[in-house]
């Protein structure tokens, strides 16, 4: 009968344990004193899988177990908390899902209104004496999203203060201007992250961030700074399988042009990651500078089938455009063209650049 049930169900949810006999059993079991009577669960036990789901960020997840649990035991401030918490989380992503209106029509967007009467909640909950960090923390990240950067700011400074070696709490200031960073105690965004990654090496998303920013600051004539190399190198050392530990000291070589290096690392990442786009798009990247033109296709043609990785669409084709193949390079690059991300889009700039010329190769010019 275990056996069956677990088929259906996570075997730990008591709850659908107790609903899943009854129904096997015709109800004739009795389980409950009252067929109207709620099934009790172990409250404690509910709320913690909530908090584990919450802290992996898995907030859908989250919100889903909650509406389960909630019905199922006393009204309780715990619950309530993280309800309000997990509704402003999602409104926040729903927030970048959001497509662009015009700010001056008044209306109210369906995240905002959610986050906002969560946050109203949370307030109360603050007045109320409810001490938890995670309250000021997420009230914090509200405002953010709201781009009321000066609210966000008094309940982060709180919140560092009471702990300067909170990590999410440190990520939230990088969306500060970085004229209040030396408010904190820092001066580049670069610093915020390199105190991130001192307090926790295994943060891979800042350490990717981190990369971005020291590439962007060194011209690739000089070298990266030594200890960016050694610190992705220590980051491999405890985690050897992450295919973007790879790819990231593979862009600190190609930076440099020491393009061996650079494959070899490239490589690596995609025997980690065969169905990637990003390893696939730098491997075609890197074969183009090298003039390895066959092999830089293939790449980059697998950079788009995974991915549809636009700047893959450029070197495409520059690629077919050398060849004399203009027709298919105008695809490429109109396509590139379409889907350009700003005014200051230079792989877009030099898609226009690469119709023109094909144009003007194949007579049709204005």
């Amino acid at each position: 009968m275990i056996k069956a049930a677990q088929a259906e169900f996570n075997f730990s949810d008591s709850a659908q344990l107790m609903n899943w006999l009854q129904r096997e059993f015709g109800g004739s079991i009795p389980f409950q004193k009252n067929a109207d009577e709620k099934v009790s669960v172990l409250p404690d036990s509910a709320l913690e899988e909530i908090k584990v789901l919450y802290q992996q960020r898995n907030y859908q997840q989250a919100k889903d177990r909650l509406n389960v649990a909630a019905r199922l035991v006393q009204p309780n401030p715990a619950y309530e908390m993280y309800q309000r918490l997990i509704e402003i989380k999602l409104a926040g992503e729903n927030s970048k899902k959001e497509p662009v209106k015009n700010p001056y029509s008044g209306e109210i967007p369906a995240w905002k209104k959610e986050l906002q009467n969560s946050r109203q909640r949370l307030l109360e909950l603050l007045r109320q004496g409810y001490p938890q960090p995670q309250i000021d923390l997420v009230i914090a990240e509200s405002y953010l999203w709201e781009k009321d950067f000066d609210s966000a700011e008094i309940f982060l400074e709180k919140l560092l203060v009471e702990n300067p070696f909170d990590i999410d709490v440190l990520l939230d200031l990088t969306f500060l201007h970085p004229s209040r960073y030396k408010e904190f105690g820092f001066n580049r965004v670069v610093d915020i992250y390199q105190r991130i990654l001192d307090l926790c090496p295994l943060e891979e998303a800042v350490l990717v961030q981190w990369v971005d920013k020291i590439i962007e600051k060194n011209p690739g004539y000089t070298a990266p700074p030594q200890y960016a190399v050694e610190r992705i190198q220590h980051y491999l050392k405890i985690n050897p399988y992450s295919y973007r530990g790879w790819l990231m000291i593979g862009q600190l070589h190609a930076h440099q042009f020491q393009k061996d290096l650079a494959l070899q690392a490239y490589l690596k990442a995609e025997a980690l990651a065969p169905r990637n786009g990003v390893v696939h798009y730098n491997l075609g990247a890197l074969y183009y500078d090298w003039k390895k033109y066959d092999l830089a296709r293939e790449h980059l043609q697998q950079a788009i089938e995974l991915e549809d990785y636009l700047d893959a669409y450029l070197y495409l084709g520059v690629i077919l455009k050398d060849q004399g193949r203009y027709e298919e390079a105008l695809e490429k690059f109109r396509y590139r063209v379409a889907h350009k991300q700003g005014d200051d889009d230079y792989y877009a700039i030099q898609a226009m650049k690469g119709i023109q010329a094909c144009l003007e190769a194949l007579g049709e010019a204005p």
